[in-house]
């Protein structure tokens, strides 16, 4: 018996693309967007409070402050907004405290004292919630009372 091949199919061309879904800004929740805006406003407030509250760099006293330094880090949300944990540093002791956790811990036992330090460590492990809103409007009474210009941070 004598096998007949099969025609090749004919060639369609290339495949035509699907265009790739894209998600809108408007699709998330607004609420979403709300609650970064707050975060931001409570972040700024507490940045220019902790710059505020030396004109000198606390580690090396020589260089001007440029930036706030949280002591605990901004991901613990409890600690994230408490005055003690902020520090005014200057660019290059910044990028040291930040990299080196034992000169970080003795900037802070320097700064705060070793039972206030302690109970930041406490505190940071707590499972609480911290409204930004709240935050704010507290960080916003203290930087009038010291006399700061807050007017361009509005949430």
């Amino acid at each position: 018996m004598t096998e007949v091949p099969f025609p090749k199919p004919e060639p369609r061309g290339p495949k035509p693309r699907r265009p790739i879904r894209r998600r809108r800004r408007s699709a998330q929740p607004r609420a979403l967007f709300d609650h970064a805006a707050r975060v931001k406003v409570a972040d700024d407030l507490w940045s220019l409070i902790v710059r505020a509250s030396s004109p000198m760099c606390v580690r090396c006293r020589m260089r001007p402050t440029h930036d706030p330094h949280h002591l605990i880090g901004r991901k613990k949300w409890p600690t994230r907004w408490l005055l003690d944990n902020g520090a005014p540093v200057c660019r290059g002791c910044h990028m040291v405290v930040q990299q080196d956790s034992e000169e970080n811990r003795a900037l802070a036992i320097r700064l705060l004292g070793a039972e206030r330090w302690e109970q930041l460590q406490i505190t940071k492990n707590c499972r609480m919630k911290v409204d930004p809103m709240l935050a704010a409007v507290g960080l916003r009474y203290l930087a009038k009372v010291r006399g700061l210009e807050v007017g361009a941070l509005n949430g």
